[in-house]
């Protein structure tokens, strides 16, 4: 029992190298060197231009947008089984301002 794939594979492994013997497949259809250098020399030009513009939007994303989201105080972020084991049981490890206030009312 023969495949499919494996047939259509070897089909086209035998027919192809003697149908496109000595000729080169170029995927526009191009017939001399220079109208192929002259595309790939486009198609560098576009690829850095869309490389600047996409360089360009991050920057303005990264620099324009607001990043700050603030999340303090909300119910569900309180919730404590047990007291944390450091010298200020009701503050997370990294929460300066919880430090802070917790310090000052000590």
């Amino acid at each position: 029992p023969i495949c499919p794939k494996m047939f259509m594979n070897n089909f086209a492994r035998r027919t192809g190298s003697a149908v496109f013997k000595n000729r080169r497949m170029m995927s526009a259809g191009h017939q001399s060197e220079a109208e192929v250098e002259k595309e790939m020399a486009k198609w560098y030009k576009m690829t850095i231009v869309m490389v600047g513009l996409s360089s360009l939007l991050a920057v303005y994303n990264i620099v324009a947008h607001d990043h700050e989201h603030v999340r303090h105080g909300l119910p569900y972020q309180k919730i404590r089984s047990k007291p944390f084991p450091w010298s200020c049981p009701d503050c997370p490890l990294f929460d300066g301002d919880c430090w802070k206030e917790c310090r000052e009312n000590k």
